[in-house]
């Protein structure tokens, strides 16, 4: 996972720098539609994909979970890290720790007629 929270820091790096697709956009744009991306879908042998955003990718590395940044030489694969279910709640638990995040597809809007003073 390491690898893909570094792909995702250059990718803001870059698209910061020189826009996309030739267009200028914002810092907070960028970063919540990245963190919003699917970056791993992982299908079990018995049920329907899983989802994980870049959002929960980027909890377990920023708040410490998988350890240490590994040297060069050291692949991923070192740090086991299981997709977890609790209802609608998906989680990637690693080494040091566990995070989770509610499904996207299971939250609903619901529109809400305004209310006037009386």
């Amino acid at each position: 996972l390491w690898g893909v929270a570094t792909a995702a820091a250059q990718t803001v790096r870059a698209a910061a720098a020189g826009g996309v697709r030739g267009r200028l956009v914002g810092q907070r744009l960028l970063r919540e539609a990245l963190l919003d991306h699917v970056a791993i879908v992982v299908t079990p042998e018995d049920g329907a994909p899983v989802e994980v955003p870049q959002r929960l990718v980027q909890a377990i590395v920023r708040m410490g979970f998988l350890g240490s940044v590994p040297e060069a030489d050291q692949a991923d694969d070192d740090r086991p890290v299981h997709v977890r279910l609790a209802g609608r709640w998906v989680g990637l638990s690693a080494p040091y720790g566990i995070a989770w995040l509610p499904a996207v597809d299971n939250l609903v809007t619901r529109l809400v007629s305004a209310h006037t003073k009386v």
